[in-house]
This record gives C-alpha cells, structure tokens and sequence, in this order.
C-alpha cells in the first residue's frame, strides 16, 4: 500500500489511501454530502484507515497524517481490544452488510466519548469485500444530559415515594403513567400492574367511571375542569372492591402539546370516623345539655312560686305580728326573707344561664363601647355617692348578638363595680388589645382582685372566690358570660392579683 505517500498534507484528507477502487470517489462524495458533523472515512479490508474527513478529526482528534493506515482498533478502549470487539464489528458486517454499536471509544489524547458506530461493508460487481464505510457520532453530550434526566427522573420519583399521600399520574386519554409507593399500599396494586391501565378501571368505583369520563372529555374540550386545582372529597375503591373516602388534588399539566394529570390522594377512612364520632358526641351532648336546661327551667319555675310565698308570708308575719315577736323571733324572719331572696335571686340567675344555652343567636353590629357607656351610666347612678372613674374606648364594634352581649358586659362591668365598691376611689376599664393575633377585649379594675390558683373556678356555675358576706351574688354571671362568649366561637380567660384588681378578657 502507498496511502501515506497518496494523501501527503491535510488539503488531500479526503483522498483514498489505498489504490482507486471502483466507483469509490463517488460512493465517497455522495455519503459525505448526505451525512454532515459525523466522523466518516473507510477502511480497508483489514481494517485499517484508508481515509479521513474533518469530522473525523474533530471528533477523534487525529489529523490524516496521524492515522491513515493504521488499525481502526486504536479507537477502542483497551479492554474492549483485548475481547476482540474491532474483529467481531468487522466480521458482523461483513456477514451483514451493516453493523451498528453504541458505546464508549477513545480520542487520541485518551479521553473517552459516547459513540454511535455505524460500520457498512462495501463489495464489487463481483460481491468481493473491498473496504468499509464507516459513520461515528459523538453522543456525550446526549448521553450526559440523559443521565441527567434520568436522575432527575429518578430523584422526583424518590421525593414522591416519600411523599405521605398516594401519587397517581395519567395521560390524556385516563391511562395511568406514574404510580408511587403509596399508591401501592392504598390501592393494592403495584406499580408494574397500574402502569399502562385505564385510571378508570382502577381506583374509580363503577357509579362514578362515566363521569369521570365525561369530565375528562369536557376539560381537554373546553379546558374547563370544576374539580381542579383544589383539595376535595370523594370515594376511592381499593383493588379489593372496598369502597373508602379519599382527600384528592388533581392538577393538568402540559407536556410538549398533550396533557398529563397528576394526583395526590390521601386515605381520610381514620379522620372520617373521627369526625362521625365526635358528632354522635356532640350530639348527645346537645341533647344531654338540653334536657339539663329544659330541667333547671321547669324545676326553676316550680321553685319560685313556694319562694315567693314564703318571704310573703314572713312579710306579713313581720308587719301583723312584730308585737307578739321578741327580737330573736324577728331575726329569725329576717334572716328567712333573705334566704329566700337570695335563692329567688339564684333561680333567676339560673333561669338566665338556662335562656342563653337555648335562645337562637342572631349576628348584627355591635356597638361595644356604646353598650359599656350606657351600663356605666347606670352603675353611676344607681349609687351616685361612689367615686368611680370608668374609661371606655370609643369605637369598638364587633358582629354578634346585642342581647348577649349586653348581658356580658353588664355581668363583667357589674363586677368590677361590685368588687370595687370597698375602695373610696376606683377606675374600671374597658378597651381592647392584641392576643395571638386576635383582638382580645377587655374589663379592668383596681378592687378585691382574686387568687390566680384558683382561676380556673371563676367559670364555673355557683363558685365563688369570695364569702357570700363579702361580695352579694349567686355565682352564676360569669358562667353566663363563658357560655355567650362560647357561642359566638370565642374564648374568656381572667387575670388578677389579691386586692391589686383584676381583668377580663374575651375573643369573639
């Protein structure tokens, strides 16, 4: 062979490197001019270079001089020479005709690439093995960006067989393309099994399978879809035919010009039964708080009849017969008139708690600080001689009941007038602050404040912080307050120190 002597400088690369075969330049020229940014030259029978084009420099990195007859087994990795692979592509499209591989090979500095191999025999007229052609891409790039995406494929997919809800992707046409772990463990299917199967058929109970269809067909109509881009609430079927409710967030996706849908589905069966408890509970416990009331009010009624007779009567034996009564006897009178009052006085407090559980709440504006300033004006003058100074914030309005809440006021400004009463001087407040991020309003004074031990008690029906000597009351105006507040999806809670005031507060 001559082919170094024949293709003497880089102009002449494109040049045959072994004797002119027949019609080779023309079969060379057309392939060049069909094929760009490949690497494309031949080789003899053997195996050798015969030629070189400058995609095959670029590709490779050697110049003609460089490989021009020698063995196109330098493009291999060592190992895959020492396993005989250049032979075998040799030998596979000799038989062939045509051979393709895909794998690593090396440049001349010694670094590998990604290579698409393409090796064709060529013959003469007479069917003899002249040369072959051979066509190299370099595919790193592709290669490295498809690992990329494989791995990033493969990351999303971990987050989503981390995710605590089941994940469900489908195409276009309701089949289902992705299927995480948890979908496996709800449904009862694994995700080989899923794959490729009508969502429909799946995790759709029968009743529902047209709509959903129809749903389908109307969104990719219209783009219009009800149930999208929000959490609701619907009923699943597990591969075992049993039917359970779900929480489901469907989202569309667009991909290239189709569109995907995915899902996350979470099994609420646990939270369901929780709710249908607690409302057979609070059922009940309406009832049982119902009953309770309708008895404190009958029993109520019945009791203040024979209450009011007997301060009547004694009254009446008092004005009738003082004569005839020493002075133990009178007391003896007294003290039954004001223990009958002071039990008319709990009925009535009793019968009032009773009305607000019952009575129907209707929502209006509430003008709190107009309310505060006319009970203050009644407290002034129902003892004028007191020096109390009340400070009322303007402009406090909420949304609530008037009637209730005017008894709230007029129990919590009533104490604090009530518990101040033994200082020659007093201030009560009412005004509004910040508490977690709620309006908190409140009822301040400087009296008898109480024990913080014991506030927990201060809500509760008939107990008192206070001896009955000290303090008139009956103990049941602040469970009233709790029980409003309650109603209109508040909280009341009390601060306070012994004989350094107290403050009550309440949200709505």
């Amino acid at each position: 062979m001559t082919s170094r002597k024949r293709v003497p400088s880089q102009d002449s690369r494109h040049a045959a490197a072994t004797p002119a075969l027949p019609g080779y330049e023309e079969r060379f020229r057309l392939l060049v001019e069909t094929v760009k940014d490949y690497a494309i030259f031949m080789l003899d029978p053997e195996g050798r270079v015969a030629s070189w084009n400058a995609g095959a420099e670029r590709i490779k990195g050697y110049n003609a001089e460089e490989i021009l007859g020698r063995h196109f087994s330098c493009f291999f990795l060592p190992k895959d020479v020492e396993a005989g692979k250049p032979g075998r592509e040799l030998e596979a499209a000799a038989a062939q005709g045509r051979a393709e591989d895909e794998g690593w090979r090396v440049r001349k500095d010694g670094s590998y690439f990604w290579a698409n191999v393409v090796l064709a025999a060529m013959r003469d007229e007479a069917g003899t093995l002249v040369a072959f052609a051979k066509v190299t891409r370099d595919l790193t790039e592709q290669r490295r960006a498809a690992e990329v995406l494989r791995a990033g494929e493969e990351y999303a997919r971990r987050i989503v067989d981390a995710a605590y809800d089941a994940f469900v992707a489908i195409d276009q046409d309701g089949v289902i393309n992705e299927w995480n772990r948890h979908a496996e463990d709800m449904f009862g299917w694994s995700r080989e099994e899923a794959i490729g199967q009508p969502l429909a058929d799946t995790i759709i109970p029968a009743q529902h399978r047209d709509a959903h269809r129809r749903g389908l067909k109307h969104f990719l109509a219209t783009g219009e879809g009800p149930v999208l881009n929000r959490v609701i609430e619907i009923t699943a079927v597990r591969r075992s035919g049993v039917e359970f409710p779900v929480e489901l967030t469907i989202s569309p996706l667009t991909v290239g010009r189709k569109y995907v849908f995915t899902a996350f589905l979470r099994d609420i069966t646990q939270r369901k039964e929780a709710e249908d408890k607690l409302k057979r509970y609070t059922a009940d416990l309406e009832a049982a708080n119902a009953e309770l009331d309708t008895f404190a009010y009958s029993v109520s009624h019945d009791l203040r009849a024979p209450l009011r007779s007997i301060d009547g009567f004694s009254q009446a034996v008092l004005e009738d017969y003082a004569g005839k009564l020493d002075a133990a006897g009178q007391q003896y009178l007294q003290r039954v008139r004001a223990s009958s009052q002071q039990m008319a006085t709990l009925i009535d407090d009793l019968l009032k708690l009773s009305r607000v559980t019952r009575a129907e709440m209707r929502r209006e504006p509430v003008d709190l600080s107009g309310i505060a300033q006319s009970i203050a004006a009644d407290l002034q003058r129902s003892d004028p001689q007191r020096q109390v100074e009340f400070v009322i914030a303007s402009g406090l309005e909420i949304s609530g009941d008037l009637r209730l809440f005017r008894l709230v006021l007029e129990n919590l400004l009533g104490n604090a007038w009530k518990y101040t009463a033994k200082h020659p001087r007093a201030r009560i407040e009412f005004g509004v602050t910040q508490h977690d991020a709620r309006l908190a309003y409140y009822v301040r004074d400087d009296g008898a404040g109480f024990d913080m031990t014991y506030a927990d008690k201060l809500f509760v029906a008939f107990q008192r912080l206070h001896a009955p000597g000290e303090f008139e009351g009956s103990g049941v105006g602040l469970a009233t307050v709790r029980r409003i507040i309650s109603r209109h999806g508040g909280r009341v809670w009390a601060e306070g120190a012994v004989e350094r005031g107290a403050t009550f507060y309440f949200t709505v």
